[in-house]
């Protein structure tokens, strides 16, 4: 089995490379509390997509570390992959809405944009919050259900609540 981490080789700016940096360190500063999930706390679409992705990246990592390790046994490694073939999609089509939203909200802000292109943008960006989420518990289930997760903390996190 092999990851790919290309949700990182394809992003269009620095900052979207920094907001989504700072979104998975405060997802991370928030996993020992796990008082409620990054998801249930935000607010604006932006907040939700950040808190989606965050933790997709946190898991993604956590999987492929699993699957990597020759101690994993093989129907581990083989669960690790499907949750993420199903969660990468997913997260990838969260973050292309994303860049939608933003250029929409941009060009509004700059008086090229409408908002109507700016509301669908915004519905497409929460259907894909929606979607994405869902997959991505599903991965984030699947690392916690390893067992082999909580040597580094990673599965006292929540899956996602809206």
């Amino acid at each position: 089995m092999r990851y790919h981490r290309s949700h990182r080789s394809h992003l269009p700016s620095l900052w979207i490379v920094a907001a989504f940096s700072a979104t998975a360190t405060l997802t991370a500063a928030w996993l020992p509390g796990c008082a409620s999930s990054p998801l249930a706390t935000a607010q604006t679409p932006e907040q939700k997509a950040f808190a989606v992705y965050g933790s997709f990246v946190i898991y993604e990592e956590q999987a492929a570390r699993l699957a990597t390790d020759p101690s994993t046994p093989g129907p581990v490694r083989q669960a690790l992959s499907a949750a993420d073939a199903r969660a990468k999609p997913s997260a990838d089509a969260l973050l292309k809405a994303f860049q939608d939203y933003s250029t929409a909200d941009t060009a509004l802000k700059a008086g090229t944009g409408t908002p109507e292109k700016l509301q669908i943008t915004a519905e497409n960006l929460d259907t894909w919050v929606q979607t994405a989420s869902n997959d991505i518990n599903t991965l984030i289930t699947t690392v916690k259900g390893t067992g082999i997760a909580s040597r580094d903390g990673t599965a006292s996190h929540t899956p996602l609540e809206r």
